[in-house]
């Protein structure tokens, strides 16, 4: 028969009780002396050879308790493991019945999708299409501004090489005026408006000489001032390059006294 846990304080027991027994008989019999002395010490000494055996048969009792116990532990987390997949196997088969009973749903919301995504690829399709339209109209627009950049560009050479004409011009027209500066002292009339009008053409020419110095002195200040003005207006804010302001500017500049040259020319030779 096995023996329990709760077992083992009453074989201590019993143990504890029977050395006291054992140690009063031992002092009883020290008194009394002789063959009972001798026979209680042989009694004793069974007594311990037999405790001896109880201990061992109480560990091998343990012993194979403790293995029972082990086997009842592995036994119940099997039986743990077993109703955890039960458990499992029975969500899963609940699980499949509901899927089962979603697979219509799950087809049409499916079919809508593909549909929407369907619709969705015409309507790329035909923003590709209107996106590779505007992109064609952007190229001819870019092929219309690069012929008219052209176009201005040949225009602004052929002006630059008029002004370049105008300068040689103005150049041949200051020679002359030094000649007709010449001719004004033989000239009775031009004699006549010098000796009554000589300061207030002096004054004039002074003016005219300092605002030409001014002018020729402040021309970069001329070309941003007239880009600035050609990029206020749309019409021109186009031709606002680099050539096109250089050439107004230079035209602002060479044009005033051109047409004093010329007006001189025209009404004192």
């Amino acid at each position: 028969m096995a023996i329990s846990r709760s077992m083992l304080p009453a074989v201590l027991l019993f143990h504890i009780v029977s050395s006291y027994k054992s140690l009063a008989v031992i002092a009883q019999s020290s008194r009394t002396g002789g063959d009972g002395h001798r026979h209680l010490i042989d009694e004793i000494r069974e007594a311990e050879l037999k405790i001896v055996r109880l201990e061992s048969i109480l560990e091998e009792r343990y012993s194979t308790l403790d293995s029972k116990n082990t086997r009842i532990e592995e036994s119940e987390k099997v039986v743990k493991e077993m109703t955890s997949e039960f458990d499992h196997l029975q969500s899963v088969l609940v699980t499949m019945k509901n899927d089962s009973s979603c697979a219509n749903e799950r087809f049409d919301q499916l079919e809508e999708e593909v549909r929407l995504l369907w619709a969705t690829a015409r309507r790329n399709n035909f923003e590709l299409h209107s996106l590779e339209s505007k992109a064609q109209d952007a190229e001819n627009r870019l092929e219309v501004t690069k012929s008219r950049v052209e176009m201005v560009t040949a225009i602004v050479t052929e002006q630059w090489i008029q002004i370049q004409h105008l300068e040689q011009a103005l150049v041949i027209a200051e020679k002359e005026r030094e000649v007709v500066k010449g001719q004004v002292s033989r000239c009775s009339f031009l004699k006549f408006l010098k000796r009554h009008f000589g300061n207030f053409f002096d004054d004039c020419r002074e003016v005219l000489e300092t605002t030409w110095s001014m002018v020729k002195q402040n021309h970069h200040q001329l070309q941003r001032f007239v880009k600035k003005e050609m990029q206020k207006s749309k019409h021109t804010a186009a031709f606002a390059n680099k050539e096109v302001v250089f050439f107004v500017a230079s035209a602002l500049i060479t044009f005033p006294a051109l047409s004093v040259g010329v007006f001189l020319l025209n009404n004192f030779c």
